[in-house]
């Protein structure tokens, strides 16, 4: 993983700090750095990024350049971190995702993701779909 991410799952702010002066991240890092961070609640690097240029509906990239994972908040979606959503959503994260004319693809909508997803934790999952609702998110998948 790249450094930047990767600092921001371990919560290092020195590291996510000085890795933002030095490495000149691309816009992808950044956003992927965010949607890290935020899935594992660490919402002080989080706030750093999204200050210094990340985007709250940022994409996750394949490796082959293109955008078709869908946006940064299907990953806290998907683990249930329902602080992780409210963070996206209240910096501005689409809670439907993509727009429909948006050039880029996604696997899913945040509300299938969060409906679709493995994990035992109903409170978790009732959480998150409420906030998705909350912030405008179709609710026929519900």
């Amino acid at each position: 993983m790249n450094p930047l991410p990767s600092a921001a799952d371990k919560g290092d702010l020195k590291t996510v700090r000085n890795l933002m002066k030095a490495a000149d991240p691309s816009q992808t890092d950044k956003d992927l750095a965010l949607g890290r961070a935020c899935c594992a609640g660490h919402f002080e690097v989080a706030q750093f990024l999204v200050e210094n240029g990340a985007d709250p509906n940022g994409q996750y990239q394949t490796k082959d350049g293109r955008f078709e994972y869908g946006p940064i908040i299907l990953a806290s979606c998907e683990f249930l971190n329902a602080e992780g959503v409210k963070f996206l959503l209240d910096c501005g994260a689409n809670p439907n995702g993509n727009p429909p004319d948006s050039q880029h693809m996604q696997s899913c909508t945040p509300l299938e993701m969060v409906n679709s997803t493995y994990a035992k934790n109903e409170e978790g999952k009732r959480r998150c779909i409420d906030l998705l609702i909350a912030a405008g998110a179709h609710s026929d998948l519900v």
